[in-house]
């Protein structure tokens, strides 16, 4: 699936089960983050478009325009984040 990086204009294929956070870093990107559980959003990002899910409730999100921890949530589809 294709993550789109609004910001930074990029466009790269990441991995369905990783959290978003993995994935990026997977593709040599360094986004902010602190404790990897989804605690102090240090991690928090805007999600523009796209379906995302919470690693540890499982609840699926489709809210256009909404944020998201990206050390505890997973794309899945292809989604668009303000990063």
């Amino acid at each position: 699936m294709r993550v789109t990086l609004q910001a930074s204009g990029r466009t790269l294929t990441v991995s369905t089960g990783d959290s978003l956070l993995e994935a990026l870093e997977a593709q040599g990107l360094r986004p902010a983050h602190g404790c990897r559980m989804g605690i102090c959003n240090s991690c928090a990002c805007a999600k523009l478009d796209g379906v995302s899910q919470d690693l540890h409730s499982g609840e699926q999100n489709a809210d256009p325009v909404s944020a998201l921890r990206l050390c505890v949530s997973r794309a899945r589809g292809d989604i668009t984040l303000d990063l």
